[in-house]
């Protein structure tokens, strides 16, 4: 998948530089602030998307509960908005 991912991203990038008006400017990222916010907003996302799979984990191994109650602590979660 990361591959794939790779692929795609520098493909993007050799379609972009031969359109006059691409979807994303790549010439954007040469703004420090813009690629602050992206390369931030990327890692928060990561982070965030980890929570789900990290928090049973936390709860089985680090703090011994039982896989029941691991999920039980993880359903509000899942049910909230």
């Amino acid at each position: 998948m990361l591959a794939i991912s790779l692929v795609l991203i520098a493909g993007y990038g050799l379609h972009a530089r031969g359109i006059p008006f691409p979807l994303l400017q790549l010439s954007l990222f040469r703004i420090r602030t813009f690629s602050a916010a992206v390369s931030g907003s990327f890692f928060t996302r990561l982070g965030i998307g980890g929570v789900p799979f990290l928090l049973p984990l936390l709860y089985q191994v680090g703090l011994g509960f039982t896989p029941i109650q691991s999920g039980l602590l993880i359903m509000p979660q899942a049910l909230a908005p």
